[in-house]
């Protein structure tokens, strides 16, 4: 651990874990479905580097867990952008021929019968698969990043309800 000339406290109101962060899905998503909305917001570079991030990131939080041997349940299972429905067949087709224009494929289409063999799911139209995707027992994963904010030197105070903030120029 490099020493570093700034101290880190997080005051936490609860304990880390026992708000939404502790009680949320569980999900690790890239942002490829996200992309049309991100690319009007910021241009379509901004928005392919900021998918390309969120994809790698999911690989990475499972990475970061096992050398922290930080047991969130990580397991990289995909996500399926499914179709319940036919009028929803194809609704991830414009998505993946714009990404498509940049050498990007993160789906693969499915029909209904691959997506039945693959999880059991027999409600299905067909659907988009992600593989870039991820699920984490959220609780366990935000007490073990706690866990490894203390071994890096930062202080956690639990139980803690900010009232106030005073700033002191230590220099």
């Amino acid at each position: 651990v490099s020493q570093s000339r700034y101290r880190i406290a997080i005051i936490e109101r609860d304990i880390c874990g026992g708000g939404a962060s502790g009680r949320n899905a569980g999900y690790v998503l890239s942002l490829w479905a996200r992309f049309p909305a991100m690319a009007a917001f910021m241009g379509d570079e901004e928005a392919l580097r900021i998918a390309r991030a969120s994809a790698n990131s999911v690989a990475e939080i499972g990475a970061f867990c096992a050398e922290h041997k930080i047991d969130a349940e990580y397991e990289n299972n995909g996500w399926l952008w499914g179709a319940s429905c036919e009028k929803h067949l194809g609704t991830w087709s414009s998505v993946a021929e714009r990404l498509s224009r940049f050498q990007s494929y993160p789906f693969r289409e499915m029909n209904r019968v691959e997506i039945a063999e693959r999880w059991g799911l027999d409600g299905y139209y067909g659907g988009a698969f992600d593989a870039a995707a991820a699920a984490v027992q959220p609780a366990k994963l935000v007490r073990g990043l706690a866990r490894r904010a203390r071994e890096m030197g930062a202080d956690i105070f639990e139980r803690s309800p900010m009232v106030a903030l005073y700033y002191r120029d230590w220099e």
